[in-house]
């Protein structure tokens, strides 16, 4: 049996990341990679389109705390990646924004 396979199999049994890191010797982010499941190549495209607050901040001559200000008003929708929560737009979306203030 590899170790992918010996890790995701502990995981069904209920066993935590952390130990399941101890009993097969990597660090339990290690654990939680292979756990993971894979990103579609649909979902990595459709990430690949979507609009930074930097992007948008360039794209409308505004500083970035505005469009974070916007963001959490609701003004404009956001979308939320990652762990760090890192804020996104769609193009769209900002396009949108501007047609409801003018």
């Amino acid at each position: 049996m590899s170790m992918r396979e010996n890790v995701r199999n502990l995981k069904q049994q209920g066993f935590s990341q952390s130990e399941i890191g101890r009993m097969v010797g990597v660090s339990r982010e290690r654990v939680r990679q292979i756990v993971a499941p894979k990103a579609k190549k649909k979902d990595i495209e459709q990430v690949k389109k979507l609009l930074s607050t930097g992007d948008v901040s360039r794209l409308l001559n505004v500083h970035p705390n505005t469009v974070r200000r916007w963001s959490r008003s609701g003004l404009l929708k956001t979308y939320r990646l990652g762990p760090r929560g890192d804020r996104r737009f769609m193009a769209e979306d900002v396009q949108k924004m501007l047609e409801k203030m003018n």
